[in-house]
């Protein structure tokens, strides 16, 4: 698995994705906004569902800065690079937009949803060597 970067832009908001094997595992960096920092670091790990169907889900842990909210988007990217490549990852993130407003918390949701879904994309392509079904190429 190789490192890849992916930034992200709507409108005046913008998310950067740094993506690094660590052996068999992930770690993701997601960043944006005027001071990129350590807001919050979530750790999951792949694991089979509990539900018995065969799927893959995930544990999470999640370490927050007080009085920052990028927890939300660091337990979802770990745990979405953990069930969908099957493997343990690690998300830090650290965002921040001065007077950042509803629209665009949505818009930070949004794009850091499409990142995790791109990113993942290719890298599944990349593990098995085939395009990902339902996905576009």
């Amino acid at each position: 698995m190789a490192m890849c970067n992916l930034t992200l832009s709507r409108g005046a908001i913008s998310i950067t994705f740094s993506v690094e094997a660590l052996g068999d595992d992930v770690c993701v960096t997601v960043t944006g906004g005027s001071r990129p920092h350590i807001g919050a670091v979530a750790l999951s790990m792949a694991r089979p569902s509990l539900t018995g169907d065969g799927s893959v889900s995930a544990s999470t842990s999640v370490i927050t800065m007080l009085g920052h909210k990028d927890d939300v988007v660091a337990k979802y990217v770990s745990e979405q690079f953990a069930k969908r490549l099957n493997r343990n990852a690690a998300a830090v993130c650290g965002i921040h937009y001065d007077e950042i407003t509803p629209s665009d918390i949505k818009t930070v949701l949004d794009l850091a949803s499409e990142g995790t879904r791109q990113i993942c994309s290719m890298l599944l392509g990349e593990l098995t060597g085939m395009p990902v079904p339902g996905e576009p190429g």
